[in-house]
């Protein structure tokens, strides 16, 4: 029922395929081979300001109700149950934090020693579905 993206999936990432599925076997299959170096480029899904690497759009601070809209609509076109995404990429510097009714976790909290040093935190999906953050 989660789905662990670098940086976030967005709508346009999953359009240009036959399904959602496809769409996600796409890219990995294009991120595999660029990382092999049988790609000269990166995939264009993956880079740029709106790539499923770099994208900031569930990352920033409080979210406005479209981009909740946004995300959740992404969430259900997932293949089974998805009700939330995890993200890194962009430090939260309160700690792991949820946006969008927990649609959304922000679990980036710089903690290594070249960004903040801050203490370890883990998100925890328990089997049932719960979520919960441990602290050191």
């Amino acid at each position: 029922d989660t789905v662990f993206v670098h940086a976030g999936l967005l709508q346009k990432h999953l359009k240009g395929e036959i399904s959602s599925t496809e769409a996600i076997n796409s890219m990995n299959r294009d991120v595999a081979a660029f990382l092999r170096g049988d790609s000269r480029a990166p995939p264009a899904k993956t880079w740029g300001n709106d790539g499923i690497l770099w994208t900031r759009k569930f990352s920033k601070g409080d979210l406005c109700k479209d981009t909740c809209k946004q995300l959740k609509k992404t969430l259900r076109q997932l293949p089974g149950s998805v009700k939330r995404m995890v993200v890194g990429h962009s430090v939260q510097r309160g700690g792991i934090s949820p946006a969008c009714d927990a649609a959304v976790w922000r679990i980036d909290v710089g903690l290594s020693k070249g960004v903040l040093a801050t203490p370890p935190q883990v998100l925890e999906i328990n089997q049932d579905g719960n979520v919960k953050v441990l602290s050191k």
